[in-house]
């Protein structure tokens, strides 16, 4: 296990990253401010399995041949951007209609069935198609490294637990706050509708310049 002082300095590093926004905490507050709180932990959760699998792959190095193979990477570039331009459009293009709240809808005034098994995955898939986030755990886990404590893929696998404890409930808290200021605009309807004009085009716009900044990326 690595040193206490590492492992401090470590979750310092990683509480800095988690609260520093992106698509990941634009999807839980989202979600959250959609369709409440339930949907944005379980969005969190798919964030954070997402997160998990980064670590495992940087711990068996696969994360190491998808970074150095300019063709692989490339690949997971364009289906991260697509990805996120596709929930961006999805989102501009959803209902804001009460028949239609099971589409990402900002409504509001009711509370939409959730589908959790559609949130969680798609949490999983905008973390796992980010390249920075690949790219952030494949530099970030070595440095905490000791060569001479031991199994260094089993102080990768420790260090990357070690994110998910920290980062968990700063993303689950950002839920908490979107989920409030929605029972907030609940109890003042003149104002939800304006927010729920104004949140998805908001939303999906952020979602479609963040997934063509990917894809202008590869360009460079």
């Amino acid at each position: 296990m690595p040193e206490l002082s590492t492992l401090f300095l470590f979750a310092a590093t990683t509480f800095m990253v988690a609260i520093t926004p992106g698509p990941d905490q634009i999807y839980i507050a989202t979600r959250s401010m959609a369709q409440g709180f339930g949907a944005g932990l379980i969005s969190a959760l798919g964030i954070y399995t997402g997160i998990l699998l980064h670590v495992l792959a940087v711990v068996l190095g696969v994360s190491v041949v998808l970074a150095t193979s300019p063709v692989a990477f490339s690949v997971m570039q364009v289906c991260g951007s697509s990805y996120l331009i596709y929930l961006g459009i999805r989102t501009l293009l959803a209902s804001t209609q009460t028949s239609e709240t099971n589409n990402t809808a900002f409504n509001l005034t009711t509370t939409p069935t959730l589908n959790l098994s559609k949130i969680y995955v798609d949490g999983i898939i905008i973390n796992i198609l980010n390249p920075k986030a690949m790219l952030f755990f494949l530099a970030l886990l070595p440095q905490f490294v000791d060569p001479t404590l031991g199994n260094i893929r089993l102080q990768m696998l420790y260090l990357g637990v070690v994110a998910i404890v920290v980062g968990f409930p700063v993303d689950a808290g950002i839920g908490l706050v979107f989920a409030s200021l929605r029972q907030w605009m609940h109890k003042h309807s003149e104002l939800s509708k304006i927010a729920m004009q104004l949140g998805k085009w908001l939303t999906g716009i952020i979602f479609i310049a963040l997934g063509l900044n990917t894809a202008i990326s590869l360009f460079r």
